[in-house]
């Protein structure tokens, strides 16, 4: 009797371990998300939901410099979270190889972006007056005129009285004429579609957004569209503006939500 119950309980045993056989085992694996991929210059990327994300690519001196790159983002990274009293910045990733290295830092609003990397950027819905503020003020100022020892002597005092102007500031070599009683020149800001089409700041639509920024950087809107960049950018993409960082770049675009 008892030789015929370790018999059933060897075949239970048997067919138990038969069946744990054929059962494969899930491994789960979890892939960490590559914010850097292939990127070899500062990118900047703009999403919907007001978040920022930048990847910064920079040569460093060495590799000494580089491999102590990672803690020092690090440590100012949680200095700044620490003076806010929040955390507003995060880093998402660092590679570091040979000398170069590339950091993934993610900003929670266009504030902390700005301060934490003390730039000019804003980003709003698009108002002509201010495009047309932003262009004024890039105009280069009036400069002073350098004359000849020539064009000194062959101008009287009589005809520079006579024309306004004052024979002794003149007589000092350089002289920069002043219009006070005419109106300034009113700037109008023109933008380029990415067919190179010029495009004045009254026939921008009017449910556009509008960047400015001075900051050398590729920028990428994520789920936007790109329609018009001043002199200071260049349209690479549906939705991507490299900007060449010598003077206000102004893009004009809107995000798909």
């Amino acid at each position: 009797m008892k030789q015929k119950k370790l018999g059933i309980l060897l075949c239970l045993v048997l067919v138990l371990a038969l069946a744990g056989c054929g059962k494969k085992k899930t491994k789960i694996e979890s892939e960490e998300t590559d914010y850097i991929g292939n990127l070899t210059e500062n990118t900047l990327t703009l999403h919907p939901d007001g978040t920022l994300d930048q990847v910064i690519c920079e040569e460093l001196k060495d590799t000494d410099v580089a491999a102590g790159a990672e803690e020092y983002v690090k440590g100012e990274i949680d200095a700044y979270n620490a003076k806010m009293g929040v955390n507003k910045i995060s880093l998402l990733q660092f590679n570091a190889e040979g000398t170069k290295g590339k950091a993934a830092i993610r900003y929670s609003d266009m504030e902390s972006y700005r301060s934490f990397n003390l730039i000019n950027v804003e980003l709003q819905d698009f108002d002509k007056d201010k495009a047309d503020a932003l262009t004024q003020q890039m105009q280069p100022p009036t400069e002073e005129r350098d004359f000849s020892d020539d064009e000194l002597a062959s101008v009287s005092d009589a005809e520079l009285i006579e024309a306004g102007i004052d024979p002794e500031e003149f007589r000092s070599g350089k002289y920069k004429e002043e219009k006070e009683s005419e109106e300034p020149e009113v700037v109008t800001a023109t933008f380029t579609d990415a067919s190179g089409t010029l495009v004045k700041s009254a026939d921008v639509p009017a449910d556009r957004m509008m960047l400015f920024i001075d900051e050398e950087t590729t920028l990428v809107f994520d789920t936007g569209v790109v329609y018009y960049t001043n002199g200071h950018g260049t349209i690479q993409g549906s939705n991507k503006v490299k900007t060449d960082g010598k003077g206000t770049c102004i893009v004009i675009f809107v995000f798909n939500y």
